[in-house]
């Protein structure tokens, strides 16, 4: 005999249910971005334009032609594997090189952010993505 009142076991199960459903539809949602590739964007917050932008890591190659001042592109990239990423650019004050910025997989959801600052630093980011 239930120590519930009458009818209170019936309840209990459909918020057990209710709950069980919550948690799988989070579990699923979290691993949407699993298979997705990594995408990296490179943002310019200097004052001059950024052009002839390489990206390059272990199985992958991306070119941005340019980039003007206080704006971003995105791109998506296949690696093979684990990998970093390195960039190369022009601007009319000097030529940008930078090397190993950030770790990222195949797949995963990762989102590489690199940002040129106004006085030509590199600053990276990485973020696993939610669902997007």
């Amino acid at each position: 005999e239930s120590a519930f009142p009458a009818g209170c076991d019936v309840v209990m199960s459909s918020m057990g249910t209710r709950f069980m459903a919550c948690v799988l539809v989070a579990i699923a949602a979290a691993g949407c971005g699993a298979n997705k590739p990594p995408q990296i964007t490179v943002v310019n917050n200097s004052t001059s334009v950024l052009t002839d932008i390489q990206l390059q890591g272990i199985g992958f190659k991306q070119i941005i032609d340019r980039i003007e001042p206080n704006e971003s592109k995105t791109v998506t990239v296949v690696p093979d594997g684990e990998s970093s990423v390195t960039l190369e650019a022009i601007t009319p004050v000097r030529h940008i090189t930078a090397k190993d910025l950030g770790y990222f997989e195949r797949h995963g959801g990762y989102e590489v952010q690199i940002t040129i600052t106004s006085n030509y630093n590199i600053e990276t980011r990485v973020d696993l993505s939610s669902m997007r």
